[in-house]
């Protein structure tokens, strides 16, 4: 995944999150990524201590 990739995965979960919970069905379908990609890029993310998975729900970690 590349850098902008990332920020844009970031913001739309961002975006997308703060209206209500998200997903991983809804952000694949609004992203427009296969879900296979969204899984493999998600993970990259969690490693990382930016996003958390909770079953199918996608949040933001917030920042300390």
């Amino acid at each position: 995944m590349t850098e902008q990739e990332a920020m844009q995965l970031i913001g739309m979960i961002a975006e997308l999150s703060a209206q209500r919970p998200l997903s991983l069905a809804r952000l694949s379908k609004q992203s427009g990524r296969a879900m296979s990609t969204l899984l493999r890029q998600l993970a990259v993310l969690e490693g990382a201590g930016i996003v958390r998975r909770d079953g199918d729900r996608v949040s933001l970690i917030p920042a300390a």
